[in-house]
């Protein structure tokens, strides 16, 4: 078995940190076919949390690398729960973008699953990514059914429409309840990167780049979509691959009070 890299970024958020690990434990999936990349941005005192969780993982076998980035502002602190003001939502994007893409350079596996610090995925979603990739030869990316914190009745996977805004950017929309498949798997436009396996080989030529992750896509006129994971999403599609998502795995999402959605 090849080995398969959990990247994790680390924006200081205390009350989602104990579900996470417990979660990351009870993945039905061999410890020594994981390595943990833990990239933090985060304040002194949470990092010094995340090195004792380090050593103590590590005593029970499991292979973690955690990696300090303190020229970036903590993420956590950009993003308030109750939805921030426009410049606010966009300097949070660019940052999590410029995480990703400066812990993408120590990603050493072909395949590698986001998993956002407050998402706790089921034992089986490992395993149920891994055998749809085996089973679409053109999936790259393949996620979860993760839902909304904020909209309970809304999940991160949305299909794009083309319609023009004013300022040039084609529109996009929450995929609420599909009316057909809601469970299951299936293509979708795009997919948060709350819970999801991408198998880096697979992503187009244009792609396995140093840089992948980026807020702006200049393809068919489309300009901001408001964050890397759509931008990810659209890109791998337009260069003839594919993004699945497999409703039937449905991680919980943990908000800032502990409360899970």
């Amino acid at each position: 078995m090849k080995e398969l890299t959990i990247l994790t970024l680390f924006g200081g958020r205390w009350n989602t940190l104990d579900p996470f690990l417990k979660g990351l434990l009870n993945l039905d999936w061999p410890v020594k076919g994981l390595k943990f990349l833990w990239y933090t941005n985060a304040e002194k005192r949470f990092v010094e949390c995340l090195k004792w969780q380090e050593r103590f993982l590590s005593k029970r076998g499991y292979k973690i690398r955690l990696i300090e980035d303190g020229s970036l502002k903590c993420s956590a602190l950009l993003h308030s729960e109750m939805g921030a003001q426009e410049e606010r939502a966009q300097e949070h994007v660019n940052v999590i973008a410029a995480l990703y893409n400066a812990a993408w350079q120590h990603v050493e596996t072909d395949d590698v699953v986001a998993l956002e610090d407050d998402v706790v995925p089921p034992s089986h979603a490992l395993r149920r990514f891994a055998s749809l990739l085996d089973r679409n030869p053109k999936a790259a990316l393949v996620s979860g059914c993760v839902f909304d914190r904020h909209r309970p009745d809304s999940f991160f996977v949305w299909e794009l429409t083309k319609a023009a805004l004013s300022d040039g950017a084609v529109g996009f929309r929450y995929e609420m309840a599909p009316a057909k498949e809601p469970w299951g798997v299936r293509k979708v436009s795009a997919t948060g990167l709350s819970c999801t396996w991408i198998r880096r080989p697979r992503l187009p030529k244009e792609l396995q780049v140093r840089f992948p992750f980026k807020v702006r896509n200049g393809l068919e006129g489309m300009s901001q979509f408001g964050g890397c994971d759509i931008v990810l999403c659209l890109e791998t599609q337009h260069y003839g691959k594919e993004v699945w998502c497999d409703f039937d795995v449905r991680p919980y999402h943990v908000d800032s009070k502990g409360r899970i959605h």
